[in-house]
């Protein structure tokens, strides 16, 4: 396997990259499995090799798990980390994003959430975007990496 750093240097370097939810969440919860994936990712995003763009919505699906067993310890902490990570546009629901949300939403029928993931990258002109959902593979504005590709 070629080393995950150099695989998102070759398709990202220099360029605005969009990465799902469950990145982070995989992060956060030290998922043994995606943790040797979403480590690199998330470094390469702190030394500004590439910037990382998600939408408000992972702000969302990070709390819920928190503040559904009232740990306002992990609140506090998710929202800071979120909040400043050091070259990560976290975009908020416009006019924009909902207009190209519908879009996307009409061509590839993803849900909601998910077209408003792509969306919002697309609208900051993302090179690409980072999952682990296969859905996403269909959408043609982004090249689209699968993290379960990288093993």
């Amino acid at each position: 396997m070629e080393g995950i750093e150099r695989i998102l240097l070759k398709e990202f370097e220099g360029a605005i990259v969009g990465i799902d939810s469950m990145i982070f969440i995989y992060h956060i919860e030290g998922n043994k499995k995606y943790l040797p994936l979403t480590k690199p990712l998330l470094y390469l995003v702190e030394q500004n090799k590439f910037k990382g763009v998600t939408s408000i919505l992972t702000l969302i699906e990070l709390l819920i798990k928190p503040k559904r067993e009232r740990r306002e310890d992990l609140i506090k902490d998710y929202k800071f980390l979120l909040k400043n990570f050091p070259n990560l546009i976290i975009r908020s629901l416009d006019e924009e994003v909902a207009e190209s949300t519908a879009v996307i939403r009409a061509r590839y029928n993803l849900r909601i959430p998910d077209a408003i993931q792509v969306a919002t990258a697309i609208v900051v002109k993302a090179k690409g975007f980072v999952t682990n959902d296969r859905r996403f593979e269909k959408v043609e504005a982004l090249k689209i990496l699968i993290l379960d590709d990288l093993f």
